[in-house]
């Protein structure tokens, strides 16, 4: 209110200037006549503009120191906010168990650097600029998406052409790029490009705490000529460079880089704007890369569970849903197993013998693959395989039984021979599903499971055992060979053909061949 008092004063000295003037020198009436300005009616009217004129501009002035006392006020309580948060941290230790390490402060003079000494008003500006990046970072919730944000509102207070994060990974000897943007296409230091920290100019930063200006990264490469990091980013025409390491709960965590197409770009201003908000962009860094550690342990887990659990059934189980079950009217399930595994077990170590089973399984593995059927476990040396009962998943079956047995011919087991294997499919009724909640394995239950193991049993060496059934519904497709009949215990007595082969379509095959059809 000051000033506007003082515009009234102002205004009311000029009033009596005024009447004493055409008072005593103009003799235009007494004083109190001039004050009353009564011989003059268009003097009182410019007299009162004059008066509201000066009052006007007094209650203009109080309005302006007013609002810059606000801000200043406001500035102040955020910096002692800001630095009782640095204080906070100034005793975390260096990761290779120095003492500590004083972290330097945004103090109000530094906070004033920000704008160049702009006043309360233009760095309050800049304060909500910085303020403004920290609120989107938090609100982010991917590390992809919190960079992007970065990238879009903090050029209002760093100048850039490009931004690069880096981190430590996958040691903490190797820096290794994760996210980076700019604003041209062609970039030499990629997502995934990494280099060694040790005895690098980076390592030396981690330790200082410090951001690093380079403002002639040219010069800078002639005096380190063994930088390929330099040479790539020169490649891409930056110039001009701000490093920036970044740090959570004391654990280095890597590297923020701005980069500039043109040289000198760089000054301690932006250094200690960075620093406003080193620590949120640290947290939104630290806290995207345990997701992704997540994320990965997730996918990890998932791939264990797929070698035991058909795809279909893994979201279920994930969401909690025990016991997990499934009806097939008709379903393929084919055994294969090793002649003579027994022997080969007691003449050679366990751990010859694992190796020979894993390259077995292997070569199994991606024969099923292939022709698109299930694998569903394997019960010592034997491997088993499932696929819908249609003509569809038998001729797979049959196809994969085939490519299985000559795949194994030219496979060698630990006696150096030729591994030979039994074959047996049969088709029926099953029920599949999980139903333990302590060991998560899928299963199949149903005679037809007793009907190939049993089959496989008595299986020639090379044969391929099949049920009538299967012979009459792909009759079309292959050849089979009458092997007579057996008795199942459980299950009765099944007449059985033995598989030979894919059927060519040839006007030979239109002909009855009994050696090659089965027997009626």
């Amino acid at each position: 209110m000051r000033f506007t008092l003082l515009g009234v004063g102002l205004g009311l000295a000029v009033w009596f200037v005024e009447s004493a003037f055409h008072a005593y020198v103009l003799g235009d009436g007494s004083l109190g006549e001039s004050l009353a300005c009564g011989r003059n009616g268009t003097e009182i009217a410019t007299r009162t503009l004059t008066l509201l004129v000066f009052l006007g501009f007094g209650h203009v002035v109080d309005r302006l120191l007013g609002r810059e006392q606000v801000l200043r006020a406001s500035l102040e309580r955020l910096t002692g906010m800001l630095e009782e948060n640095e204080r906070a941290y100034a005793g975390a230790r260096l990761p290779n168990g120095g003492g500590p390490h004083e972290v330097e402060s945004p103090s109000i003079s530094g906070l004033i650097r920000l704008t160049g000494g702009g006043g309360a008003t233009k760095t309050m500006e800049g304060v909500r600029g910085l303020l403004d990046v920290t609120a989107r970072l938090a609100l982010s919730s991917r590390l992809d998406e919190a960079m992007s944000q970065l990238y879009d509102t903090l050029r209002e207070v760093i100048p850039y052409d490009r931004i690069g994060l880096s981190v430590l990974s996958p040691t903490p000897d190797t820096v290794t790029a994760i996210w980076a943007r700019s604003e041209y296409s062609s970039r030499a230091i990629e997502v995934g490009y990494s280099a060694p920290l040790a005895g690098s100019s980076l390592e030396a930063l981690l330790h200082a705490r410090k951001p690093r200006v380079l403002n002639d990264l040219e010069a800078y490469l002639d005096a380190h000529p063994n930088s390929t990091s330099t040479r790539r980013i020169l490649s891409e025409g930056v110039r001009s460079s701000l490093t920036c390491p970044l740090y959570s709960q004391g654990r280095p965590l890597g590297f923020v880089f701005f980069s500039s197409r043109k040289p000198n770009v760089y000054k301690e201003a932006h250094a200690v704007r960075f620093q406003l908000v080193a620590r949120h962009v640290a947290a939104v860094v630290d806290r995207g890369l345990q997701h992704q550690l997540l994320l990965d342990e997730k996918k990890r887990s998932e791939a264990l569970l797929l070698n035991v659990i058909p795809r279909r059934f893994v979201r279920r189980i994930q969401d909690g849903e025990i016991p997990v079950v499934e009806y097939h009217d008709r379903l393929g399930v084919m055994f294969i197993d090793i002649v003579s595994f027994t022997a080969l077990v007691e003449r050679f170590p366990a751990e010859e013998i694992a190796t020979f089973l894993q390259g077995f399984f292997a070569a199994l593995d991606a024969v099923m693959k292939r022709h698109r059927v299930e694998k569903i476990k394997t019960i010592g040396d034997a491997y088993m395989v499932i696929a819908p009962g249609s003509n569809g998943g038998l001729e797979a079956l049959c196809a994969a039984a085939l490519e299985a047995r000559d795949r194994c011919a030219a496979l060698r087991g630990p006696d150096g021979r030729a591994v030979a294997v039994r074959t047996a499919i049969a088709v029926g009724p099953a029920l599949g599903g999980v139903l333990e909640q302590t060991k998560f394995a899928y299963d199949i239950w149903g005679t037809v499971v007793n009907r190939a193991a049993r089959l496989c049993e008595i299986a020639g060496i090379g044969e391929i055992l099949v049920t009538r059934e299967i012979s009459d519904h792909l009759l079309d497709h292959c050849t089979f060979e009458n092997a007579g009949g057996v008795d199942i215990r459980g299950v009765g007595r099944l007449e059985t053909f033995r598989l030979l082969g894919h059927r060519r379509a040839t006007p030979s095959d239109l002909k009855e061949d009994p050696g090659s059809r089965r027997s009626p």
